[in-house]
């Protein structure tokens, strides 16, 4: 079977340090564009901006690597809402990155992107849960994230690890706990549905 590092980060305990490249993120990682016509919007406030420049010194593509100043373009970005900002937040705070190493702060991050619909931010949430990483180890929780992340996957072969790994986690939990996850997963997207009428 192939998987996917975000998979593999869950099953084999490797945390977040995996997590980065899946789907949308990819995109963002393979253009380089002017960096100084990037870096001109990113100062004029433009999150989409901020996030590319915030890639940029991650990575070292048109400028020197910088992972601190990434970690500032990222903030930057994550403060106007976007999601693929927080998601790389989360990763550099989870690995130490730029940043030192706070599981708590990789949490926090994930979940801000998972409340605004990240399909990717809320699988990683969920094993961030199953892990007990950051957080207190939740079961129930991790399984509501990664079910919720199953409504929301961008691709069929997202959808099916994302489910792959959802009903591993299954076998942990007992009849009442999974009526538990599967009542909060469906009140958390009857809420988010609401939220974007």
């Amino acid at each position: 079977m192939t998987t996917t590092p975000c998979f593999r980060a869950l099953m084999v305990g490797l945390g977040i340090a995996a997590l980065l490249v899946s789907g949308q993120h990819a995109a963002a990682q393979t253009n380089a564009p002017d960096v100084n016509a990037v870096r001109e919007r990113a100062q004029k406030g433009d999150p989409t901006a901020q996030f590319e420049l915030g890639i940029m010194y991650r990575q070292g593509k048109g400028v020197p690597a910088d992972s601190s100043l990434a970690v500032d373009w990222f903030r930057k970005a994550a403060a106007q809402s976007n999601t693929e900002a927080m998601i790389q937040l989360a990763t550099m705070y989870g690995t130490g990155r730029g940043v030192p190493s706070d599981e708590s702060q990789a949490v926090f991050w994930f979940h801000q992107a998972a409340e605004l619909g990240d399909p990717s931010a809320q699988f990683n949430l969920g094993g961030m849960y199953v892990r007990g990483q950051g957080v207190v180890q939740n079961y129930v929780e991790a399984y509501k994230w990664e079910s919720v992340a199953v409504t929301r996957a961008p691709n069929e072969r997202d959808r099916a690890q994302f489910i792959e790994a959802r009903d591993m986690l299954a076998k942990q939990l007992t009849a009442d706990q999974l009526a538990e996850a599967n009542k909060a997963a469906e009140a958390w997207m009857l809420a988010f549905a609401r939220k974007k009428q």
